[in-house]
């Protein structure tokens, strides 16, 4: 659309006029033309209005009077004076010219031969045909933006759409501040400015909009809403004031947003049905089945040895599944589901897990509670899960209980029960797989080294060899068993496995 300015109308042909004032300000916007004779039209103008006049309010007795009208025309945002000479005047006074100059109001001198209405009606003609025009570009773009979500398409395609309609940058972050989209036509880095400019959490100002609401750069916040709760805020900026015509792009890329949001937690909703059943079957002691439809269905169910976390708690836990997945890095292998929609179950491998985001989680909201513990293959998928239950219902308010690091509560006591017993001998089967003599030295070699917290001198003159000896049979106990004996972690599994199985009480090799 191209924008009207005075400059404009002093070049339209048939109009004659011509510029005699102020012609720094001849950039300036124009939206109508209206006339008027009073001392201060100012009431009844509006910004980017030009002004049309004879002069009759100006009396040759006071001369000062020009300056003022120039002043309170300019506070006002008007867009200039057209002044009919020929009638009243002959010329426009010079006082108001030097008044116009002063302050760069445009001034042209409309000849007696030229109608008012002449004027108006050019701008009027014109100032139409760019609503119109504009007009049709905003049903343009909202029919692009329909056609892109008929297609399928992801917020991304939507924001490039939205963002080449309107000439502008376009970002959607989420209730939570992750920026989940954006677009930016003059290939600036819109996502490092939508990271730089949003208040911390809880602030109620939001984002900064008002700050960047300049001359030179204008910023919309526009809410995301999807079932009456906030899914996220479209953020718009360009150099120049969004239209009328532009709010209904915007209206339709909001309505679009939202229904894209609402399609994935759909989508997410029918997913979560099938992890549901995934989650059924590996607690039913089949978690090999589950890996392989999973792996079918496009669920990648982690590898043994697993991190089995429960949260529970009052609050939407699936609103804390959405934003769980939200913050895992593609290509992990963790698998989320609800159980019994009473829970919220992640199951990752151990070595690719980390509490710190769902511990912060659980730390802003009070009526959540969590507990984490490992499974190896040999143990009960189903028996740790109820173990993990049982924590997060007893732990403090806004917790994450660790198992594994609570000895109070641990998962694997010193029980010599069936499932344990085939724990300790998964844990210990590279060493186990030897021959008898071999296996016994293994055997007695660690476990005199974790009886004397890994001192080498003690250890050795516990079992009557040379330190050169010791070293040996430790390098290969640690290739065998593929594992980092300084690793606090194995080392405390390899004692609770001895212990279990009480190798301490064979007989010493000779």
């Amino acid at each position: 659309m191209s924008e009207l300015t005075v400059n404009w109308l002093s070049r339209q042909p048939g109009l004659e006029l011509s510029v005699v004032a102020g012609s720094a300000g001849l950039g300036r916007s124009l939206r109508s033309a209206h006339a008027s004779e009073q001392p201060d039209p100012t009431p009844w103008l509006e910004p980017d209005q030009f002004l049309l006049t004879t002069g009759m309010w100006l009396d040759p007795a006071v001369p000062e009077a020009a300056g003022g009208y120039v002043r309170r025309l300019h506070a006002a945002r008007a867009a200039g004076i057209g002044f009919g000479v020929g009638i009243l005047h002959g010329e426009v006074p010079p006082e108001l010219t030097a008044a116009a100059d002063q302050v760069g109001l445009p001034v042209l001198a409309v000849p007696a031969a030229t109608p008012f209405s002449l004027v108006q009606r050019a701008v009027w003609k014109s100032a139409m045909r760019d609503e119109q025009q504009s007009l049709r570009g905003s049903l343009q773009a909202s029919e692009s933006l329909l056609a892109a979500a008929a297609d399928g398409a992801g917020p991304r395609l939507l924001l490039d759409r939205i963002a080449a309609a309107l000439g502008a940058d376009a970002g959607w972050v989420d209730a939570d501040g992750r920026i989940l989209a954006w677009s930016s036509p003059g290939g600036e880095d819109f996502r490092s400015w939508l990271a730089g400019h949003r208040r911390p959490r809880g602030a109620s100002e939001g984002w900064q909009a008002a700050v960047q609401d300049t001359s030179s750069q204008r910023v919309l916040v526009l809410p995301i809403v999807v079932g009456g709760k906030p899914r996220g805020e479209l953020v718009v900026r360009r150099p120049t004031a969004f239209t009328a015509h532009d709010q209904h792009v915007l209206k339709t890329a909001v309505l679009l947003l939202a229904m894209n949001a609402d399609r994935e937690r759909q989508a997410l909703w029918a997913r979560l049905d099938v992890r549901s059943a995934l989650l059924g079957t590996a607690l039913s002691g089949h978690y090999d089945l589950a890996a392989r439809l999973g792996y079918e269905t496009g669920l990648d169910l982690p590898r043994f040895p697993l991190r089995v976390t429960v949260v529970q708690g009052r609050s939407d836990l699936f609103d804390l599944l959405e934003k769980y997945e939200a913050q895992v890095a593609p290509g992990a292998r963790q698998f989320t589901a609800l159980h019994d929609d009473r829970c919220l179950v992640v199951l990752a491998e151990q070595n690719a897990w980390s509490a710190g985001w769902l511990a912060e989680r659980l730390r802003a909201d009070d009526s959540l509670t969590g507990a984490t513990a490992v499974a190896f293959q040999s143990t009960s998928l189903a028996e740790v899960l109820g173990r993990a239950s049982t924590a997060a219902r007893s732990a403090a308010p806004g917790h994450l209980v660790d198992l594994e690091a609570n000895f109070d509560h641990a998962y694997i006591p010193l029980t010599h029960d069936s499932a344990h017993v085939a724990w300790a001998t998964e844990l210990l089967r590279p060493l186990l797989a030897l021959p008898d003599r071999q296996q016994s030295s293994a055997l007695h070699t660690l476990y005199a080294w974790l009886a004397n917290n890994g001192n080498g001198e003690a250890t050795a003159r516990d079992l009557a060899v040379h330190r050169n000896t010791l070293r040996w049979r430790l390098e290969r106990i640690r290739t065998l068993l593929q594992g980092d004996l300084d690793d606090a972690d194995l080392r405390a599994g390899l004692w609770l496995a001895i212990r279990t199985l009480g190798i301490d009480a064979v007989a010493s090799p000779r």
